[in-house]
Formats: structure tokens, sequence, C-alpha cells
């Protein structure tokens, strides 16, 4: 008994091996419990430990268990391969050898009815599904390509050119009688082949053996192309050097039209004219020739083109009649893919598999190579600057068509909307949500009227309320899908457009060094001084330091991706340069002087003035001024965001890098609310300023720490008798109100609106009077009334 009482002690007898045994075991599996709860940093520094820890003999036990091989004699690739590569075996397969695969195994079946081997084939012929697969659908494409072969419609010459247009010589009757004949004879020899085949097939199976490659089966029953046929017809007719057809853009169209370089077809329409109209305009431009390559400046996402009024081309609405009709005439205006042409679509495509396949279908369609651009970190139309998707030109397509340093202005021009529409939006979101409230509840009110009863109608206020916020929620829902999870060539395109994104980041910080630090720095050291030596520190000293902390960023992303594989990783990387924003920290705490010194500057010296009108908004400076470059370092973090999302949302779950996304995520994404409570702490200033403004008889608001809750207008009412009990109290309306509430005070106005002769708006003031602190205010709760 003495025995089992010293059992869980941290002494136990060596001869009592049962216990001892035991109690060895318990602890493997304590520390087993928590190696299985570690991540992968912990469990590599406890091994890291525990060699440490062991003897030589020790450590050639473990090489020793390592470098054991079990000889196997056969085994099945499938079970042993990543299934990636298992598919990339597969896909050397024929139809027909894939069908005899499927027949070995189930796990065989599954691996070779997969729409990725499937989906080539099928378009290679042209054979698209009406349909998207769902996710939990397999087999889709193996049954619509065994659909398409089994009902295979086979144009003869004589069919191609009745539904294509082929120029064929006129034939006499009696050749015409003879050709019909002879297809005649040669369908029924084909469906007798065709018949007497499956009925072998149900006798004997046949032996699978390993596949030739491709299947020779649809060889000599393949049509020319589409661009063939174009070709042979419009072989006579010379090619232009580019032709570039443009959209409505309300009034962009003037300065993207001016942007065009000399020699290119411009073609502007009007949003609202339909397809034939737009393929004449088209036609009518090119007099007859072959356009080299087509541009088309139009509206649109990532998933569709918004290309005219009620024609948002996209995967759905593509092989409709009249929309494949268009782009099969478009494309015969353009030279083929083996001459050398292209349709370039300024809409980023490129960055969805959805866009994707409308640029595949569209190539597969027209014979035409189409392109677009892969980007989808910046905003506005910045995505035309981004890498293009397989462009073979050595330059960028907008470079062939437009004039860098205007098309630079366009871009700059267009951000700068874009900020103003936010602030635009900002002011009228409280209008538009009360004009929103009012139609919704006249809809739900319309539709009670007509459903219900009087009584019913009073009885069901709560409810009309209830469908009203309803119908508001709703009206809010985005209905766009996400990007899916794709293989790794997503995530690499990922990380790539990531690497370009910061490399042309690099740039325009070695712009500001370049064209303003440099040569101020050498007017500096030659006497001839533009600014001091203290006034070059204030302004450049931390944007010179981010340049070098995102150079090394830069540095070290191209070096990842120099060896880059499915299994590397990046998290690390941008982790590493989240622990190091203190420079930017720096920069955002002195940017307001930063920006006061320029003005001051700019102000008292002439010398710095000219300095600045000779560099500002050249081509060496992208068209931006030393403001607007100074601008880029806060809305990098953004990018960054949208960027790593995009990573991690293609970085499966079991993947290392996984956690050190997570991780980098949070870093940008609290160090972009810290630089977004900078933001709003200088709105807030200049919000009490306005306030202060607008109200006349205002006392100075501004003070430390204090910033503006809410503003709400009231009415003030007086009662005539106040000895009349609540329930039977009259109300008059004797003045409108507008109460300010700070976080401190409470700022009472009048408020007066006032109209204005031949104008539909009005104009409101303010009077100031009263502000009291919320410490002394007395809230009583009134009961409701009539």
């Amino acid at each position: 008994m003495e025995s089992f009482h010293t059992r869980f002690s941290a002494w136990t007898p060596f001869n009592n091996k049962s216990l001892n045994r035991q109690l060895f075991q318990e602890r493997v599996a304590l520390i087993s419990h928590w190696f299985d709860l570690w991540t992968n940093k912990q469990r590599q520094e406890f091994l890291f430990e525990i060699f440490l820890r062991c003897t030589h003999s020790q450590l050639r036990f473990v090489q020793d268990w390592f470098s054991e091989r079990k000889q196997l004699a056969k085994v099945d690739f499938s079970t042993v391969l990543p299934r990636f590569i298992s598919l990339y075996i597969f896909s050397f397969l024929s139809p027909k050898d894939l069908c005899a695969a499927a027949q070995v195994s189930w796990a065989w079946k599954f691996l070779t009815e997969q729409d990725c081997l499937w989906m080539p084939k099928c378009v290679k012929f042209g054979w698209f599904l009406p349909y998207t697969p769902t996710d939990n659908e397999y087999g889709a494409w193996k049954r619509h390509y065994i659909a398409c072969v089994s009902h295979l419609d086979w144009l003869t010459p004589r069919e191609a050119a009745a539904t294509y247009g082929t120029l064929n010589e006129p034939k006499t009757e009696d050749e015409e009688l003879l050709e019909r004949h002879r297809e005649k004879c040669l369908r029924k020899r084909i469906w007798e082949k065709i018949a007497l085949r499956r009925k072998e097939l149900f006798k004997v199976r046949p032996p699978w053996v390993s596949g030739t490659g491709r299947s020779s089966v649809l060889k000599p029953r393949c049509q020319p192309r589409l661009s063939q046929t174009v070709r042979e017809r419009a072989g006579s007719h010379e090619a232009l050097e580019k032709q570039l057809v443009l959209t409505s853009l309300e009034t962009l169209p003037k300065m993207v039209v001016e942007s065009v370089k000399a020699g290119v077809v411009s073609v502007v329409y009007e949003h609202s004219v339909t397809l034939e109209s737009l393929l004449y305009l088209t036609e009518k431009a090119l007099d007859g020739q072959k356009a080299q390559s087509m541009g088309i400046f139009s509206d649109g996402d990532s998933r569709e083109i918004n290309l005219l009024q009620g024609y948002k081309i996209g995967v759905k609405n593509l092989l409709k009649p009249e929309v494949r009709d268009f782009w099969e005439k478009l494309g015969s205006y353009v030279a083929t893919e083996d001459e050398g042409g292209h349709v370039d679509f300024f809409v980023p495509l490129g960055a969805s598999e959805a866009g994707t396949e409308v640029l595949s279908q569209l190539s597969q369609l027209t014979g035409t190579f189409f392109t677009a651009p892969t980007g989808i970190a910046t905003g506005s139309y910045q995505h035309i600057l981004s890498d293009w998707l397989g462009a073979q030109w050595g330059k960028a397509p907008s470079s062939i068509y437009f004039s860098e340093s205007k098309l630079q202005t366009w871009c700059s021009f267009t951000d700068f909307l874009e900020d103003t529409l936010k602030r635009v939006r900002k002011q009228l979101c409280p209008l538009f949500k009360e004009l929103q409230k009012s139609i919704s509840g006249r809809m739900i009110g319309q539709f009670m009227f007509d459903t219900m009863g009087m009584s019913d109608i009073l009885n069901n206020q709560e409810i009309a309320h209830a469908l009203t916020d309803g119908l508001m929620e709703l009206s809010k829902e985005d209905s766009e899908r996400m990007l899916q999870k794709d293989s790794a060539e997503k995530r690499t395109r990922v990380v790539r457009e990531l690497l370009q994104s910061e490399r042309k980041y690099v740039q325009m910080l070695e712009i500001v060094r370049d064209v303003y630090v440099t040569p101020l720095k050498a007017a500096l050291s030659s006497n001839r001084a533009i600014l001091s030596a203290a006034n070059i520190q204030i302004l450049f000293s931390d944007i010179l330091r981010i340049l070098s902390l995102n150079r090394q960023f830069l540095d070290n992303l191209r070096d990842r991706l120099q060896e880059w594989g499915p299994a590397h990783c990046i998290g690390e990387i941008v982790t590493k340069f989240g622990s190091q924003l203190n420079t930017y920290t720096n920069f955002f705490n002195n940017y307001p002087v930063v920006l006061k010194t320029i003005e001051k500057c700019r102000e008292m010296i002439p010398a710095f003035r000219t300095f600045l009108k000779r560099h500002d908004k050249t081509i060496a400076t992208k068209m931006l001024s030393l403001p607007e470059l100074l601008l880029y370092p806060s809305r990098r973090f953004e990018e960054y965001l949208n960027l790593l999302y995009a990573v991690r949302l293609h970085t499966p779950a079991e993947h290392v890098d996984r956690g050190d996304l997570t991780t980098a995520i949070d870093q940008i994404k609290k160090y972009k609310g810290y630089i977004d409570q900078m933001k709003q702490n200088i709105n807030m200033k200049d919000h009490l300023s306005d306030i202060q403004r607008i109200i006349w008889g205002c006392p100075t608001l501004s003070e430390v720490n204090r910033y503006l809750i809410r503003v709400q207008d009231v009415a003030q009412l007086h009662c005539c008798d106040e000895e009349i009990s609540f329930s039977l109290r009259l109300y008059e309306h004797i003045r409108d109100l507008s109460l300010f509430l700070f976080n401190d005070a409470l700022l009472v106005s009048s408020r007066g609106t006032s109209h204005i002769p031949f104008e539909r708006t009005s104009k409101t003031t303010y009077q100031f009077i009263a502000s009291v602190a919320l410490h002394r205010l007395f809230i009583e709760n009134i009961p409701d009334s009539k």
C-alpha cells in the first residue's frame, strides 16, 4: 500500500516498474497535449531545445529514423502525390483515355471528372456551358463534352458559307446536288459507325491503355477557325496602325480624346446607342480597312463591362445571339492573333476569374487576342496603369493609344474627383437618408392600405415602422459576389501585384528625392541656396526615411518572388515591415508642419516659388505637385490592406503563411486606424471652425479634446396654461432651434430659413442663444400628450 500512496509524487522507486511506466506515459501525454496546442514557431523552439539536450547517440537514432526507406513494389500515384500534380498528369490524356481511366477506381473517377480537365477541351472547340456549375457539382463539363460529341453538328463548306459568310466560287446546279448527296452519304456512314461502336462497348469493355497526348477522333472533322475565313475575305485590305473606341463618360471624354496620340482613330459614342449603331460607327471610322489593335475604354468592374445601356457584357449574357454576333463582327475588324492583332479593354477584367473567363470566351469567338488590366489595389481608373494580362508588346497598351503626360493628368484628375465625391456624399447622406425613409414609408403605407382594413392599419403601426426600416436595410445590401478561393496561380498573381504596386510606390517616393531634394541640396552646396538646411531637413527628412524603409521592403519582396512557389510565404516579410512603422509615425506627426512650411516658404522666398513652379505637375513628377506626392504614404496603407486580404483569401487555411498574414493584416489595419484617427482629429478642428463661422455671435469653440457628437433640429413649444394636466395640455410652436451637442457642452441656437428670389434652394441662418456645460444640465422626461 505504501507504493500506491507515492504514485504521483516527484520521486518513484526504480524497482516499481509498472508505476514508473505509467507515470512516464502520463507525462508524455501531457507534453503531447501542449505540443498540439502550440503554434509552428513554438513547436520549432521546443524541438530545438530538445535536440540541444540530446546526446550523439540519440541524435544518430533520429537521423537513422529519417533515413529509413520502405520499399514499395507498386503504388497508386494519386494516393501519394498531391491532388494538383495528379490532375496535371491526367491533363495529358485525351478525352477517350480519360473516360477509360475513370473506370479504374473510384479515386480515379473522381479525379478524371474534374472540370479543370474537361473545360479546356470543351472551350477548344467552342463548346460552352449555358450555366455556371455549383460548388458541389462535379462532371458538368465532362457530360457537356460527351453530349456535344454525340450530337456533333459538323458543318460542310457549303453550310459554313451560309452561316459565316465564306466566299466560295459559284457552282452549277449539278455540282450543288452532287455535293449534297455526298454530304448525306457521309453523315449516314458516320452515324452507322457510331452506332456499331456503341453496340461493341456494351458487349466487351475495352482495356485501358496509356494515352497518346491528344485524341485524333475529331482531327479530320475540324473546320478552320472563323478568323481564318475572315482573313481570306479581307485579305486585300490594308491594316491601320491602331484604332480606339471610347465610351460616353459624362464630361470625361473630352479629356480622354485629347490624350489620344496622333494617328490613332478615335470613336466617341453615346452610351444609349445600340450594338448595330456602334458597329456602324466603327466600320465608318475604319473605312474598309482592318485595325492592328483596338482599345475599348468603357465603364465596368472586374466581372463585367458596361459597354452600352442595357448591355453589361459578362459570362451570363456573352453567348446571347445578338451579343455573340456583335463580338464576332467587331473581331473581324481587327487583325488576328497570328498577325499580332489584339483588343484591349480598359476595365480590370484580369483581376477576377469571371473577367478572365470573359476574355477567354471572346478570344475563342473571334480568334483575336483580348487583354485587360489585372490591378485590384488602386481605385478610380488607376488600374489602367497596372500590369496587363498576357501583354507581350514590350509596353503597356495605354502607351499605345494615349500620350503619357496627358493620361497621367487625367488619372490625377479622377483621383481629385473621387475625393470631392466622398465629401459631397458625406454632406448629402443625411438628406438622402430622410428621403429614402420617406419613400420606403410611402411604399409600405400603400401596400398596407391595399391589403388591410382601417382597423388593422391602426393596430399595426409598429409593423409598418419595422417594414420601413427593413426595406431601407435591404436597399443597402451589396449584391456583389466575393472573389472565389482559387488555386496557387491566383495567389501568385496577387503577390506579383503587391510587388508591382510597391515598386511604383517607391518610384513615387524617389521622385521627391530626385526632383526636389537633390536640386535643393545641390543649390545649398554651391552657395546658391534656395532653401536653408533647416527647412530642407523639416520638409524631406521623414519622407527620405520612409523611402529607405520601403526600398528595403521592396528588395525583400523581390528576393522572395524570385524563388516563389506555392509553399513560400510573405507574411513574415510584411510583419517585419509592420514592426518598423515608427518611421511613418514621425512623418504623420510632422505632416501638418511640413505643409505649413511649404506654404510659408512659397510666400516668403520667391526663388522657392519659382522652383516649385518649374517642377510641379511635370512629366518627371507624373503631373503631380509636391503636396500631392506627400499624400501617397497616407493612401498606401489602404492598398496594403486590399492586397493582403486578397493574398489571404487565396491562401489555404492549412498553409503555413496563414497565421503570419493574419498578424500582418492586424498590424496594417491597426496602423490605418491610427491614420484615420489623425484625419478625424483634423476634420473635427475644421468642423468646429465651420460651426463657429456659421453661428452669429458664437463664442470660441476650439478647445483641447473637444469634438462634435451630433446636430439636432428641434422645435421650441410653449404651454399657455401649465396648471392643466399633461394629457390635456395644448402647446404652440414659437420658434425653431438647433442643438449642437459636444462631448463637454451643449450649444443652443435659433434657426431661421430664408428663400432667395428665382431659386428653389433656401438659406439657413443660426443665432447663438446659450452654451451650457453637460454636468450643469437638468433633463426632465415629459410624458407624451395629444
